[in-house]
């Protein structure tokens, strides 16, 4: 049809894309990971949901002396999300701390903070010592959550300032009419 669009994704844009726009948490992850030897941090699990694929990003890969492990949630997608997301993570929480002996992470890395705020009641209730004993950290957005008593680390995007770099791009493209760079929005590390 000719319209104009951004392509929201990866580098391999499609034919006919303006260009794209990326999600990075490179950065935020390194700073995060950087900051895990001091607090004593060396048994790390990411927890995400049964539908969405997260593969560990590269840079916790490469990450030294931290073993990595991943927590799959069932989450029924049939439910209206985001409460069918933190009813499964409650469900998932209670199951595994129900077992006799659970050995738990030194860190939970939650990739939607949904996931996170069903699993802290749970986490809370079932008397582990937060964050004497575990650590909580999670991916969110600014202004969006995580709603918890303490401030946890977050992996934080920015949809406002977001939002303004690619709105400039869009219509800087308007009115040039050039193909702008891709454009990389980059969350931040924020320490709790």
């Amino acid at each position: 049809a000719r319209v104009p669009f951004f392509w929201f994704g990866s580098l391999a844009a499609p034919k006919g894309a303006v260009d794209c726009v990326i999600h990075s948490h490179q950065e935020a992850l390194r700073d995060f990971l950087a900051s895990c030897p001091e607090r004593g941090i060396r048994r790390i699990e990411l927890v995400v949901k049964d539908y969405s694929r997260f593969p560990p990003p590269v840079s916790l890969k490469e990450a030294r002396g931290i073993d990595f492990r991943t927590m799959t949630v069932p989450v029924d997608t049939r439910s209206p999300r985001p409460g069918s997301i933190a009813e499964g993570a409650m469900a998932a929480f209670g199951k595994r701390l129900a077992r006799p002996q659970t050995r738990l992470p030194d860190l939970f890395l939650f990739t939607d903070d949904y996931l996170f705020q069903g699993a802290l009641p749970v986490l809370m209730k079932s008397g582990v010592d937060i964050p004497s004993r575990l650590k909580l950290a999670t991916f969110s957005n600014r202004g969006n959550g995580p709603v918890a008593p303490v401030p946890f680390d977050r992996i934080e995007n920015d949809p406002i300032q977001n939002g303004e770099r690619v709105a400039e791009a869009i219509l800087r493209y308007f009115k040039t009419g050039r193909r702008p760079e891709p454009i990389t929005l980059c969350a931040r590390h924020v320490r709790g």
